[in-house]
């Protein structure tokens, strides 16, 4: 039979017990009211995207902003095969009922390769 010294431990527990059910109970629904996001410090890739995403897009934050590379050393973003693939992963996204809207760098490329010209005075 434990002793006294031996009963407090099990008040402890109990204790400890029914305070980790009670933050379980309390927490379970904590995720409806968070939202994703934090504090992104200013000096990093993805506050200095965001910035430039703010400026140059004003309908709103992006939900996802997917980067695609090219791999090789001599590749572009041009290259007739990557621009291919850009453009297929640009018209899959689209397709996708869950996307709202798709801006991609592909989506124009005939305009880009198209000569400038300048207007003479």
């Amino acid at each position: 039979m434990p002793g006294p010294r031996h009963a407090g431990r099990w008040i402890v527990l109990g204790l400890a017990t029914l305070l980790a059910v009670g933050c379980g109970w309390f927490g379970a629904s904590v995720n409806e009211r968070l939202s994703p996001g934090g504090i992104v410090p200013a000096a990093t890739e993805a506050a200095r995207a965001d910035r430039a995403l703010r400026e140059g897009f004003p309908s709103g934050p992006p939900h996802l902003v997917l980067v695609a590379e090219v791999a090789g050393t001599t590749a572009s973003v041009d290259d007739r095969r990557a621009a291919a693939e850009g453009a297929r992963l640009a018209r899959r996204l689209t397709a996708d009922r869950s996307v709202a809207q798709v801006v991609s760098y592909w989506q124009d490329a005939a305009s880009r390769c198209a000569p400038r010209t300048a207007a003479a005075l």
